[in-house]
């Protein structure tokens, strides 16, 4: 009989030891793991670093995957004497779940880093108890983000806002350019910018003038030319890089000169192409701009003087230029 029991408490252990791997194995497949994506505008905030550690710090993990399918975006900027930070979580597919905002009680953003990773902490134990049971994730604007009660002083909460896809944020703005392409010669001109912005892309329309620019003497006459018009721009936002699809239609306004009967002529001038912009945040509400342009000519034009051709438009132009843009809304 002893040998009975001891040999049913080895198959018993070993049955154990051999399933104990997967039990964890299991348990670590339920543990959600999101991509953080973390926008701060204003330097007294926690930094990312510092975000996710104190997020690790209180679920014993690192739950941050670049690779994972799920969005986690907080952005961090300043609301008049307070601080604001807007959470948004994506399910699988990378649409919004929901939103959540916090404010600082007072003028010190330690507290709301606070808040943010507790906010953060509940947020992703809510999901791994929904994966454990087998429930569909529900969306955040229905689950509970407000923290838990803590230590911690002045950790606060405000009241839920709606799904982050219907936060969108007005910019306007403008720059200086220089330009390639558009005359006869290099020529300089400016932009007007009015921007309808949302967490990771927008859409921009952008109202453009060139200075006049021309051939130069070339003692049967000149041609000089100037484009005004407007581009369509939509947007892709990253921390600092802004890549735009651009397409722009404008007035191309000719004039022949040096000659005994100058002529002007204006005609249609489109072109299609890409924008590369980097923006940096300054203030609570300001961006720097820098962009560079590179369009493919769709109506190619020609001007004359005295019936000689004198200077065609390339299949390609482009311009670089600086700027801003400020938020109204």
């Amino acid at each position: 009989m002893r040998s009975i029991y001891a040999l049913t408490f080895i198959i018993v252990s070993c049955t154990t030891l051999w399933l104990a791997p997967g039990r964890s194995e299991a348990a670590e497949s339920l543990r959600p793991m999101v991509r953080l994506v973390y926008q701060r505008d204003v330097s007294e905030c926690p930094s990312e670093q510092e975000l996710r550690a104190q997020v690790s710090s209180r679920l014993g993990r690192d739950p941050f995957d670049n690779t994972a399918p799920q969005d986690l975006n907080v952005h961090v900027f300043r609301r008049e004497t307070k601080f604001r930070a807007r959470v948004a979580l994506t399910n699988a597919a990378r649409e919004p779940s929901g939103e959540r905002t916090l404010d600082s009680s007072g003028a010190d953003c330690a507290e709301l880093g606070v808040a943010i990773a507790v906010a953060i902490s509940i947020a992703l134990e809510v999901v791994a108890a929904d994966t454990a049971t087998h429930k569909p994730l529900a969306p955040l604007e229905h689950q509970a983000l407000e923290p838990k009660p803590t230590h911690e002083p002045n950790a606060t909460v405000i009241s839920p806002m709606p799904s982050a896809g219907s936060h969108a944020q007005l910019y306007v703005g403008g720059g200086l350019h220089g330009a390639a392409g558009g005359a006869p010669s290099l020529s300089v001109g400016g932009t007007l910018l009015t921007r309808l912005r949302l967490p990771s892309w927008s859409i921009g329309i952008e109202g453009r003038a060139d200075l006049p620019a021309g051939t130069g003497d070339r003692g049967s006459g000149n041609a000089s030319a100037s484009l005004l018009g407007g581009s369509l721009l939509p947007c892709a936002h990253t921390k600092f890089f802004v890549p735009c699809a651009h397409g722009f239609v404008g007035a191309l306004s000719g004039v022949g000169e040096g000659i005994s009967a100058p002529q002007r002529a204006t005609t249609v001038f489109a072109a299609v192409g890409g924008r590369a912009a980097f923006e940096w945040t300054v203030g609570r509400d300001w961006i720097l701009r820098a962009w560079v342009d590179v369009l493919g000519t769709v109506t190619p034009t020609t001007l004359y003087v005295n019936n000689v051709p004198v200077w065609s438009t390339p299949s390609l132009s482009g311009t670089l230029g600086f700027g801003f843009v400020a938020r109204i809304l």
